[in-house]
């Protein structure tokens, strides 16, 4: 989030030509999720940072799957936005 999406791209390009990925389905799924991971970690530790996380399945079901919804909004309306 703190370097420029141009700069992000030449860099992707580069590797992607050296390692042989350019216009390929696999290197526009692994730059995609390297220009959304960001913003799912903002959005998703805003959302989780409220309570207590304890490391049991039913934490997981009843409290933190239902909270994580209005994170997992953010984050789609931040990926589409970020995205061309």
């Amino acid at each position: 989030m703190v370097v420029p999406a141009v700069i992000t791209a030449v860099a992707i390009y580069f590797f992607y030509a050296n390692v042989g990925l350019l216009n390929s389905y696999a290197g526009l799924v692994l730059a995609h999720i390297t220009l959304a991971t960001p913003f799912v970690v903002v959005a998703v530790t805003a959302t989780l940072t409220g309570g207590d996380v304890p490391g049991s399945v039913e934490f997981l079901k009843r409290s933190a799957l239902p909270s994580l919804s209005p994170g997992r909004l953010g984050v789609l309306i931040l990926q589409r936005r970020a995205t061309p």
